[in-house]
C-alpha cells in the first residue's frame, strides 16, 4: 500500500502494522502489542527508521515516542433472527472449541426433555438424511438460538465481555440468556413454543428485506388493503415487510421495476404481522409461570426500542416479541447514545450486517 496510508513489517515473527495520519503530514502514529500507541513527528521519521530497522540496521530502533492507551470498546453482542443458517454450520467449532462444545451438549441436553430431536445430530446431519429437519421452522429456531449461545460463550471464552446485549425477533431469547436473565431451559423453551406455533402458518406467509425508510415502507404497504405489514426496522433505509406470499411478490415487483432494492427472506412465515395474532394467546398461555430475573449484562429490547429490566421478560413480553415490529434501528440507537460503539453478531452468517 501507499506508504502516506499504512505499511506492514514483519519483525521476530509479529506483524506490525503503522497507520499514517493522513489529515497530519506531520505526524504517524505506530500500534505496538495491540495496546498501546506511539506517536512520532516528523512522520518521516518513523518511516525511516521503520524501513531501516526492516533491513537489519538495529541502531534505527533507538526511537523515543509518547505512548497513549487507546480508550476500550464497549461491545454489545448482537444475536439475530432466522436467516444466517447453512448446512454444515457449528461443526467445525464443535469439533475444536471446548467452550462452544459444552454449551451445546447442555442445550442438547435441555432440548431432549422438549422435542423429539437432537441438537448435535441436526446439526451433523445433511438434506437427504433421515434425521434432517433443519428445513422445518420448529427444528430450525431451537438450533440457531442454541448456536448463537454457545458462540456468545466461545467469544467469553477468549476474554470478551459485552457491555450489552440486544436481541433481534427469535434472537431476542438467546440474548436474554446471555445477559442473565433467563436460563438456557427458559430461553430454549421460548424458541421453541414459538417455532412451534409458528409452523402451523407456514407456507401462508412471506417477508422480504427492502431498501426504504420505515415511512417509504409504510406507503407502499398501504396500498395492499391489510396483507402487508412492516415488520422489521433494521436501519435508515432497511425495511422488512412481511405478509401474503402473493402479496409480497407483487411489492417485490414494484419495487424492482422502480429500481429499488428487494430481497425475499428465507422463511414462509409472516411474523410480527397480523398473522401472528391469532397464535399470541396461546403463546402467553404456555409460557405462564415464566419467571425472567435481572440481567447481569445490560439488556436492550427491540420490542421497546430501549433497555430493559431483565424481570420484565415475563409471558406477556414473548407475545409482543412474535407479534410486534422489530425496532432494531431505534434501538442500535438508544444504545449507541448510551456508550455502545461496537458490536459483534452472534450468528453462523452475518445476517444484520447491511442494518
Amino acid at each position: 500500500p501507499d506508504v502516506r496510508t499504512t505499511r506492514t513489517y514483519l519483525f521476530d515473527g509479529a506483524c506490525v502494522t503503522v497507520d499514517f495520519d493522513l489529515d497530519d503530514a506531520a505526524s504517524a502514529s505506530l500500534l505496538v502489542e495491540l495496546d498501546s500507541a506511539l506517536s512520532f513527528q516528523p512522520r518521516d521519521e518513523l518511516v525511516d527508521r521503520l524501513d531501516r530497522f526492516a533491513r537489519g540496521d538495529a541502531s534505527a530502533a533507538q526511537a523515543s515516542g509518547r505512548v497513549a492507551q487507546p480508550r476500550a470498546r464497549r461491545l454489545a453482542f448482537v444475536f439475530p433472527g432466522q436467516g444466517g443458517q447453512w448446512v454444515g454450520m457449528a461443526r467445525e467449532l464443535l469439533a475444536r472449541e471446548p467452550a462452544f462444545r459444552a454449551t451445546l451438549e447442555r442445550a442438547d441436553a435441555a432440548l431432549r426433555l422438549m422435542v423429539d430431536w437432537s441438537l448435535l445430530a441436526q446439526l451433523q446431519a445433511d438434506p437427504g438424511d433421515a434425521a434432517f429437519r433443519l428445513d422445518d421452522i420448529a427444528v430450525l429456531q431451537p438450533v440457531l438460538a442454541a448456536v448463537e449461545i454457545a458462540l456468545a460463550e466461545l467469544w467469553r471464552a477468549y476474554g470478551i465481555e459485552p457491555a450489552a446485549v440486544v436481541g433481534h425477533s427469535m434472537g431476542e431469547a438467546a440474548a436474554a440468556c446471555v445477559s442473565g436473565a433467563l436460563t438456557l431451559d427458559d430461553a430454549l423453551s421460548i424458541v421453541c413454543q414459538r417455532s412451534r406455533l409458528m409452523r402451523r402458518t407456514s407456507g401462508q406467509g412471506a417477508m422480504a428485506m427492502v431498501e426504504l425508510s420505515a415511512d417509504e415502507a409504510e406507503a407502499r404497504v398501504s396500498s395492499h388493503a391489510g396483507r402487508l405489514t412492516v415488520a422489521v426496522h433494521n436501519g435508515p433505509r432497511s425495511t422488512v415487510v412481511s405478509g401474503e406470499p402473493d402479496a409480497v411478490r407483487e411489492l417485490a415487483a414494484a419495487l424492482e421495476a422502480d429500481g429499488v432494492f428487494c430481497r425475499l427472506v428465507k422463511v414462509d412465515v409472516a411474523s410480527h404481522g397480523p398473522q401472528m395474532d391469532p397464535l399470541v394467546p396461546e403463546l402467553v398461555a404456555s409460557l405462564e409461570g415464566l419467571a425472567a430475573g435481572p440481567s447481569g449484562i445490560p439488556l436492550y429490547s427491540t420490542v421497546t426500542g430501549a433497555r430493559a429490566a431483565g424481570e420484565s421478560l415475563d409471558a406477556a413480553y414473548w407475545g409482543r416479541n412474535l407479534r410486534e415490529r422489530v425496532r432494531f434501528h431505534e434501538t442500535v440507537a438508544a444504545m449507541q447514545a448510551d456508550g455502545i460503539d461496537g458490536f459483534i453478531e452472534m450468528s453462523p452468517h452475518p445476517v444484520l450486517l447491511p442494518a
